[in-house]
């Protein structure tokens, strides 16, 4: 178990930095904007985090371990792939930062974000989410991750990116998922 002080801190800055992500038009946050927003020191921030960079994917990992238990309760590995399970279940997860990813989303300066994001879930959809669900050989697998992980990011972002949102969550998970199987 985490020493408090290093949780209090992390959870400071990990709040400084949604909030920063969802106001900075550049995309990108400093370590200084960082520490001054989490009330902490730059040392202090370098003391459990290696840039800005690596927040942001802890961030990502920590959602994506909420969305392991959101996939079994919805039976996806009792079954073969069905997309609309995994879309449904990644929106039930993301949903409560919606605002920080139509900000991504939409704003063109955020596009190291969702590189990085797309990286992260191949990595962890690679590591975590199929590995003994499909039965693919190796090379198989890896196209699989990337299509899956690619796809998911675009289609997603596309979504958040709107103004205005001509399908729900649901209906955009059913059509993605239907299109899929």
């Amino acid at each position: 178990m985490e020493d408090r002080r290093i949780s209090k801190t992390k959870n400071a800055v990990m709040q400084a930095f949604l909030e920063l992500s969802a106001q900075n038009d550049t995309g990108k946050v400093t370590v200084t904007e960082l520490a001054k927003k989490a009330n902490i020191d730059r040392k202090t921030f370098y003391l459990h985090y290696d840039s800005v960079d690596a927040v942001f994917e802890e961030y990502v990992r920590s959602r994506i371990d909420e969305l392991l238990p959101v996939l079994r309760a919805n039976g996806f590995f009792d079954s073969p792939f069905d997309a609309s399970v995994f879309f449904k279940s990644v929106f039930s997860v993301f949903e409560k930062d919606i605002q920080l990813y139509h900000r991504v989303a939409a704003n063109p300066a955020n596009a190291y974000l969702r590189d990085k994001l797309r990286i992260i879930l191949k990595d962890e959809i690679r590591k975590k989410v199929f590995s003994d669900m499909l039965g693919l050989k190796a090379r198989e697998y890896e196209y699989f991750s990337e299509f899956v992980s690619y796809g998911a990011i675009a289609v997603y972002l596309k979504w958040l990116a709107a103004d205005t949102r001509d399908l729900t969550s649901d209906e955009l998970a059913n059509f993605v998922g239907g299109a899929m199987n």
